[in-house]
């Protein structure tokens, strides 16, 4: 069981991210049921020491290939061989990384909002 802390209106976790050996501590990691996948901020990658590659973006704007990182932590649960989209998560508040409804699927994830816990299956 993990605490859901509501902070400017949004739900968030504690994750620790690993990959290429290291750990990174992410306060602010983002319950988001309306996106997919896995969103980290390209710098936060960059200091797992994960090479960040650019493509070609239909709209103009800056794109980067997927990653794949060791795992996410939740608690004392490693889920593993986790693809993450590199980006700007920074929609008006601090957000860390967003955590997709793909990845809470896998993860058979419970979002508890009376109790205000994240339960894993």
């Amino acid at each position: 069981m993990t605490a859901i802390r509501m902070e400017d209106g949004l739900p968030f976790i504690t994750v620790v991210i690993h990959a290429n050996g290291e750990r990174l501590l992410l306060l602010r990691a983002l319950l988001d049921t309306r996106s997919t996948g896995v969103v980290m901020e390209t710098e936060d990658l960059k200091v797992l020491g994960l090479a960040i590659t650019p493509i070609e973006s239909t709209n103009g704007g800056q794109s980067y290939a997927d990653v794949q990182i060791d795992g996410i932590q939740i608690d004392d649960k490693l889920f593993g061989g986790v693809i993450v989209q590199p980006g700007l998560v920074q929609r008006g508040v601090q957000i860390d990384a967003i955590l997709g409804v793909d990845f809470l699927m896998r993860i058979r994830a419970t979002v508890d909002f009376d109790a205000m816990e994240l339960r894993l299956g």
